[in-house]
């Protein structure tokens, strides 16, 4: 019945969660990426902005589920203490997955960021985010897929970081 349990409380916290990125992601590029309000740029049928957009959001909902299995292998590496499962077991988990989550997520904004401003310092004569404003989606493709390219490439090691901090939380 825990697996139920544990499978269930990964749903919920991915559905939420997931959505909060999102949110955040949204507000990430509204202020400090794009500095222009991306629904307006789509409501424009800028597909560059569109396209730029929608990759930061997956780059940062790829990074930040790095912080959801952590979480879980808590729950798993717990249940075997005999005080059993109770509400404090699933709260003490949650509140790590928070840890998690805010770790991974400035993670993922901050190296994001930093993917893309070294693409930039790598391009002087151009001003990227103005062509990708103006609708170039050709350099709306370049940035989006070298970010995918960083973010897969990252994962691995933002995984094994999280999942360090549970093995040393359970082993201590």
């Amino acid at each position: 019945m825990n697996i139920v349990y544990f499978t269930l409380y990964e749903v919920v916290i991915s559905t939420c969660f997931g959505l909060l990125s999102i949110f955040l992601s949204n507000l990430f590029l509204k202020k400090i990426i794009i500095q222009s309000n991306v629904f307006e740029a789509i409501k424009e049928r800028n597909v560059a902005t569109a396209v730029f957009s929608g990759t930061m959001i997956f780059c940062v909902l790829l990074l930040t589920r790095t912080s959801i299995v952590p979480s879980v292998n808590f729950l798993q590496a717990s249940v075997v203490n005999p005080s059993g499962v109770d509400f404090v077991f699933y709260l003490k988990a949650f509140l790590y997955f928070l840890l998690f989550f805010f770790i991974a997520f400035s993670a993922a904004v901050f190296l994001l960021f930093c993917s893309s401003k070294i693409f930039v310092l790598s391009t002087k004569d151009i001003d990227e985010m103005k062509e990708i404003e103006n609708g170039n989606l050709a350099m709306s493709i370049l940035i989006s897929f070298s970010m995918l390219a960083f973010s897969f490439y990252l994962k691995p090691s933002l995984e094994h970081f999280l999942s360090g901090i549970i093995h040393y939380l359970t082993t201590s």
